[in-house]
C-alpha cells in the first residue's frame, strides 16, 4: 500500500495539466487560526487591507505544488499566474503556516531541504521559494502580496512577500493544503 497526497479538492479540470505535485512531501500542520486582520498591518504598516484568507485552520498536510507544465522552464506574468491558480479548487496554505515553518525551520528539516537546492546558472531570483496563496493582502496602491519563505544567504529560512504580478518562476513553489489518500499500487 503506498499514499500520495492530493489536493484537498481536485483541481478544476479545464486547469490544463500545470497545477501539479512538485515538491514529493507532505508535512502534517497543526490547527491554526489565521491572523486578526488588525495584527498584520502593525507588523507591516504597508498592509492596507485584505483581499481574502481562505488558509485552513483545520489539521492538513502541506504539500508543494507548481502552476508550471513540465515543459515550461521560463516565468509566467503575474496575470497568468492568476489565471492558473483561479483555474483550480485548491486550498493554500497562509501566513500563520508560513510564519509556523520559518519560526521552527529546525523541527522540519524535510521542508528546509527543498531549499538546499543550487542552481546552476546562478540566476537572480532562481532561488527556491514558496509562496502561501492562502491571504492575500493589498498595498496603498492596491497590488496584491501573499506570504513567502525564501532563503538567506546563511541557508536560514525567512518570511517575505511575494507581489503577484511580478509572476511566477519555475524555482516557486506553492503550498498547498491536502490529505493524504492511499491507493494501491496495482
Amino acid at each position: 500500500m503506498n499514499t500520495q497526497l492530493q489536493p484537498a479538492q481536485a483541481p478544476a479540470a479545464h486547469a490544463e495539466n500545470f497545477f501539479r505535485n512538485a515538491g514529493g512531501i507532505a508535512i502534517k500542520m497543526p490547527a491554526l487560526q489565521r491572523p486578526v486582520h488588525e495584527e498584520l498591518p502593525a507588523k507591516f504598516p504597508w498592509i492596507y487591507g485584505f483581499e481574502y484568507d481562505t488558509s485552513p485552520t483545520d489539521t492538513s498536510f502541506l504539500a508543494l505544488w507548481t502552476v508550471l507544465r513540465e515543459d515550461e522552464l521560463n516565468p509566467i506574468q503575474g496575470d497568468e499566474y492568476k489565471r492558473r491558480v483561479a483555474a483550480t479548487r485548491a486550498t493554500f496554505f497562509g501566513y500563520q503556516h508560513a510564519d509556523l515553518l520559518v519560526e521552527g525551520q529546525d523541527e522540519f528539516p524535510e521542508f528546509v531541504k527543498i531549499f538546499e537546492e543550487e542552481c546552476e546558472d546562478n540566476v537572480l531570483y532562481a532561488h527556491p521559494y514558496v509562496d502561501f496563496l492562502g491571504l492575500i493582502v493589498l498595498d496603498k496602491d492596491r497590488r496584491r502580496f501573499c506570504p513567502r519563505i525564501s532563503v538567506d544567504d546563511k541557508k536560514r529560512l525567512f518570511r517575505g512577500w511575494t507581489w503577484l504580478d511580478r509572476g511566477f518562476r519555475p524555482s516557486g513553489r506553492i503550498a498547498v493544503a491536502g490529505s493524504l489518500i492511499p491507493f494501491v499500487v496495482g
